[in-house]
């Protein structure tokens, strides 16, 4: 809940134009949290990649966007120019090329 919390319960994607709701259990409106890096590779990274600098606050559209959308490479690169720096800072050493990679091969694994 921190990263949501610090990107004030709004979808971190530019411009994003979505209809959020207010959550029935308290007056947040409602995102989720989603890691840039995927839990699924935290096997080759020496630092935790479940941290908030490696989550980012997404609307419900723009999170199924990320996962399954044919635009979702260039909403993938928005976030990470926009994580970049702090993912260094924590250890986190990825280019926008592996982390495209890493989406791919789940993308493929869903197919």
């Amino acid at each position: 809940m921190i990263a949501l919390a610090k990107a004030g319960y709004r979808c971190e994607i530019e411009g994003c134009q979505h209809e959020l709701f207010i959550r029935a259990n308290d007056k947040h409106t409602y995102t989720e949290p989603h890691h840039l890096v995927p839990m699924s590779v935290q096997r080759e990274f020496k630092y935790s990649l479940d941290i908030p600098e490696n989550i980012v606050s997404l609307c419900s559209s723009c999170h199924n966007q990320i996962h399954y959308g044919k635009e979702a490479d260039k909403l993938l690169e928005e976030l990470y120019k926009k994580r970049k720096n702090l993912l260094i800072k924590c250890g986190i050493l990825i280019n926008f090329s592996q982390l495209k990679t890493i989406y791919k091969l789940h993308k493929d694994d869903d197919e």
